[in-house]
């Protein structure tokens, strides 16, 4: 967490030819996700691109039984990427075609985010290659985030004031406020992680969501009457 600071200033600068207060404002939501999203993927490498297409489609159709078996909603499931693509190796100073690889990668939604666990298990059970991109999110991001934007202005003119009774001045209007970027992961609160599993693997997979903090850091300038 990070520090917050305040300071004075009897003439301000250029922009602020009168006296103010510079103060920094801390908020901060704890959010427990809505939903969790992965990302499962089938690839296949074949010398012959029918064949490679062919087991492709027969794999992520199996993926697709798999969610709709476990009642997973058309609208959580996307495809994010197909591609078909020469596979060559170099071989003394050249390039030798090995084959075709073709990729096939839907993002699912899970709902509430701790069934994850299970969709995962289903869809590698179903043909998948992979999992990644693992994430939890809201649905009303932005909320949290005007809460937390909403503490962090109280936190700064609490500052303020305090800082005004003690040198016997008052707080006036507020003269500039700065926000510092955020780091941006998708949403306020997403956790993206990679997940390295195998389909014979007899143990279910387990994921918690837990809960994220939302963020916000706030520089205030008041001007001081």
């Amino acid at each position: 967490m990070s520090q917050s600071s305040a300071s004075m200033s009897s003439s301000g600068p250029a922009r602020f030819p009168e006296p103010y207060i510079v103060v920094e404002g801390f908020g901060s939501v704890d959010v427990v996700p809505d939903f969790g999203a992965a990302s499962a993927t089938v690839e296949v490498e074949r010398h012959d691109l029918p064949a490679a297409r062919r087991e492709a489609i027969t794999r992520m159709n199996a993926v697709l039984a798999a969610l709709d078996s476990l009642h997973v909603p058309a609208r959580d499931i996307q495809t994010s990427r197909f591609a078909v693509e020469i596979v060559q190796e170099y071989q003394n100073g050249r390039r030798v075609f090995q084959g075709y690889r073709v990729t096939h990668r839907l993002g699912v939604h899970a709902r509430p985010p701790e069934r994850l666990g299970e969709i995962i298990d289903a869809v590698f059970e179903a043909g998948a290659t992979g999992i990644d991109g693992i994430g939890f999110f809201a649905d009303d991001p932005e909320a949290a985030l005007r809460e937390a934007r909403n503490r962090a202005v109280a936190d700064a003119l609490a500052k303020a004031r305090q800082l005004a009774e003690l040198t016997g001045v008052k707080v006036g209007r507020p003269l500039q406020i700065e926000e510092p970027p955020r780091e941006v992961r998708g949403e306020p609160f997403a956790r993206p992680r990679r997940a390295a599993m195998m389909a014979s693997s007899a143990e279910p997979t387990t994921i918690s969501p837990g809960e994220e903090s939302v963020d916000v850091h706030l520089r205030i300038y008041f001007a001081i009457v």
